[in-house]
């Protein structure tokens, strides 16, 4: 079983425009492409798991999410051609959804690790010998309760005020690393 490197997208490869940046084109960092394309050549798989409350909030369909979503592999391959994504998983829901039926209790939304156990199971993954890199406590949370190594990005969504969420954050829970950009990664992934 291998390990994988779990990327929050908004506040990590893309800047982070609100609920409704993904009615935007992809704004990538300039180093998100060099970090993905690090990570498969170190032999991980790459995962970008992203809570998107633009469907429970009525902005946008799934379908017309999955379409904006498969713009930001798009976008890395341009940005680096080793930049390849291997699974992209999406959070629907929120706990105060406009939309009905995604105003839900999920196991997906993060702090939860739902995603990244969805991505272990389809990928054969060792979570032991994961990454989780996210920008808030709530990517933290997560890739701490699916066992993985925890990586917090200052990118300026890092001081927000927590996401909303049905699960209490343990406010003593920080990071295994904390970086300021991407380009520090690869030295994390070598160990």
């Amino acid at each position: 079983m291998r390990g994988a490197v779990f990327f929050d997208k908004d506040g990590v490869l893309n800047v982070d425009h609100g609920v409704d940046g993904i009615l935007r084109q992809p704004e990538l960092y300039p180093d998100a492409g060099a970090a993905v394309d690090a990570a498969r050549r170190l032999g991980f798989a790459v995962v970008v798991v992203t809570n998107q409350p633009c469907v429970a909030r009525g902005l946008v369909s799934e379908e017309t999410l999955a379409l904006r979503l498969e713009s930001l592999r798009t976008a890395l391959l341009a940005l680096h051609p080793g930049a390849i994504i291997d699974r992209l998983i999406y959070c629907p829901h929120h706990p105060h959804a406009d939309v009905e039926r995604y105003r839900v209790r999920c196991a997906c939304r993060k702090p939860a690790p739902g995603m990244l156990l969805e991505a272990a199971r389809a990928l054969g993954l060792d979570l032991a010998r994961c990454f989780m890199v996210g920008d808030r406590r709530s990517d933290v949370a997560a890739g701490h309760a699916a066992g993985c190594t925890t990586v917090l990005v200052r990118s300026g969504r890092h001081l927000a005020a927590p996401i909303v969420s049905d699960i209490e954050i343990d406010p003593d829970l920080t990071p295994d690393f904390t970086i300021d950009a991407l380009s520090q990664l690869e030295e994390i992934l070598r160990g």
